[in-house]
């Protein structure tokens, strides 16, 4: 051993994970086990290459150094990444002092449900640990978590701490932080127009500007219109106020599920499953009001008025536009759809008679012939399909029917009622009775009463 130490050198590099024989020429004879003892006493105690071994026995070195270990290096672990189930790499919007976010010229929202996910975190992978030729471990590092923070109205699912899920409807963002978040509300700071294209969202709107022509807005929630609304189709799941006028040339509608406020109609229609309110005027508008039309200030010139409850006006008719018709109630309505549920029953009854028939003629003609041919027993498997819906289609209408004729039994106090002045030639009618006022009147209610209108003093 002592002449082996004289003749052959082992090496270790300086970050531990190789070791390498150097011998000083003379090609002495090297016995395997003085080579072992060697490597132990130089340190070496992991990684050794055998091959090599065998070759220096063998061979000798020749005075060129061999790697004789070979440690193995740590694997650090991969880091962690986000699955975005929404399109994260749009403009960041900017927030607003009252939490709703500016989408001007941003041309997009990203619109998600309460409950849907929206983003899964990818946990990072763990390292594998490293050995130098010294036997020591080198630790390896884990890969990294990635950042992602549960904004306003998210939250981490509850069965899985890697899903972020949304707590509400609205528009979901991400920031520069990681943070998502979804909004409810928002705000465009401009106009609808072709900075922004149509809107279709499921929270609420709030525009800064004009809703232009021919663009449409869609919100489930509220809308709220600081400008003029031109011929846009404009349809709102909650209420709808637009600030300013409703203009143009009659290709424009408002709908909404709640009650809709705007200062003057032109030209326009508007429909609401509530009141509608008119500020100042309306000009030739058509409007459908489920509940009432209230125009306490405003001057009704022209166009229809619907409303199953009450129109209130200031004045009603002018001197300069066609005259207004005013519709209220719910009876002839009422009377309308029932005489057409009629005229949908009877086709539909007769349909489920023939198609009761044409089945049992095929299972007939299967049971006697024992079988049907292709084409038979498609119709048959059709033919059964349809025979399984009509009867609900059936059920449906007559229900209808039974409803309708019940609220046709009640008393309706429908009634329009004018502060100021009704000018002559306008058209009233009250659950289908109508009435043309003759002369302009001041401070008037009509109401019908037993199958005529009736004009008393507000």
């Amino acid at each position: 051993m002592q002449a082996l130490n004289e003749h052959l050198t082992i090496k270790v590099s300086t970050d531990g994970y190789e070791a390498h024989a150097y011998d000083d020429g003379s090609h002495e004879p090297i016995a395997l086990n003085d080579l072992n003892e060697l490597l132990v006493r130089s340190g070496v105690v992991y990684g050794v290459v055998e091959a090599s071994l065998q070759s220096i026995v063998e061979s000798g070195i020749n005075g060129q150094p061999i790697l004789i270990a070979k440690g193995v290096e740590p694997t650090q672990g991969e880091d962690g990444w986000v699955e975005y189930f929404f399109d994260h790499e749009k403009a960041r919007p900017a927030e607003e002092k009252d939490g709703s976010v500016d989408l001007h010229e941003m041309h997009y929202i990203h619109n998600t449900r309460r409950g849907e996910r929206l983003a899964l975190i990818h946990p990072p992978g763990e390292g594998i640990p490293g050995k130098m030729v010294t036997g020591n471990v080198v630790a390896a590092r884990n890969g990294k978590k990635p950042e992602v923070r549960a904004g306003q109205h998210t939250v981490f699912s509850p069965e899985d701490p890697n899903v972020l899920l949304a707590d509400n409807d609205g528009n979901v963002s991400l920031r520069v932080n990681g943070t998502i978040e979804v909004h409810p509300a928002i705000v465009i700071r401009g106009n609808v127009d072709f900075s922004t294209g149509n809107i279709d969202f499921v929270g609420s709107l709030k525009v800064m500007g004009d809703i232009k022509s021919d663009f449409s807005v869609k919100v489930e929630k509220n809308l709220e219109v600081l400008g003029y609304v031109e011929d846009a189709h404009v349809e709102v799941g909650g209420d709808l106020h637009v600030h300013k006028g409703f203009v143009g040339g009659g290709k424009g509608v408002l709908m909404a599920k709640g009650n809709i406020k705007v200062l003057h109609v032109m030209n326009q229609a508007i429909i609401s499953e509530r009141d509608i309110v008119v500020e100042k005027e309306s000009v030739s508008g058509n409007l459908r009001a489920g509940g009432k039309i209230i125009a306490s200030n405003a001057t009704i010139a022209g166009g229809l008025l619907e409303a199953d409850e009450e129109v209130e006006a200031r004045n009603l008719g002018s001197g300069e536009y066609p005259q207004a018709h005013v519709r209220v109630g719910r009876k002839a309505r009422i009377i309308d759809r029932l005489a057409q549920l009629d005229k949908d029953l009877r086709p539909l009854e007769k349909q489920t008679a023939d198609v009761k028939d044409a089945v049992y003629r095929l299972i007939r003609m299967k049971l006697d012939t024992g079988v049907l041919d292709a084409d038979k027993e498609q119709m048959l498997s059709k033919l059964q399909a349809v025979q399984k819906q009509l009867p609900g289609r059936l059920e449906m209408l007559h229900q209808e029917k039974v409803r309708l004729t019940g609220e046709l039994k009640q008393d309706c106090k429908a009634r329009v009622v004018v502060r100021g002045t009704v000018f002559e030639n306008v058209l009233i009618e009250i659950n289908g009775i109508r009435r043309v006022v003759d002369n302009a009147l001041q401070d008037v209610i009509f109401v019908e009463r037993a199958g005529t209108i009736e004009i008393r003093s507000s």
